[in-house]
């Protein structure tokens, strides 16, 4: 079912008089260069993807959470558990952190 055109006229006239932005002092120091190496890695990963569902962690593998460390998850879960009001998130920032020392170790 679609929504109804004013919905999503007052959605988009609230997102232009109070624009999203995130916390300027998190952001990564030279976003556009960091975006354009996502870009990059990512237009070359289609002919890299292979499937093994019953075999060990492999070079695959690492390379996936090489590039998601990349992108500073513990950073973004510090600044949401930081920022956050509602106890499920924070809950949910604190299970990150908990699986990322797990994939870590």
């Amino acid at each position: 079912k679609s929504l109804p055109p004013e919905f999503l006229v007052d959605i988009y006239e609230a997102i232009a008089e109070n624009e999203i932005k995130l916390n300027e002092e998190h952001q990564h120091s030279d976003e556009a260069a960091f975006w354009d190496g996502v870009m990059k890695r990512s237009a070359t990963a289609d002919s890299m993807i292979s499937v093994n569902r019953h075999g060990p962690a492999g070079e695959h593998e690492r390379e996936m959470v090489a590039v998601i460390w990349e992108a500073q998850p513990l950073t973004t879960l510090a600044t949401c558990f930081e920022c956050v009001l509602d106890d499920v998130i924070a809950e949910q920032c604190i299970k990150g952190f908990i699986d990322s020392a797990r994939i870590a170790a």
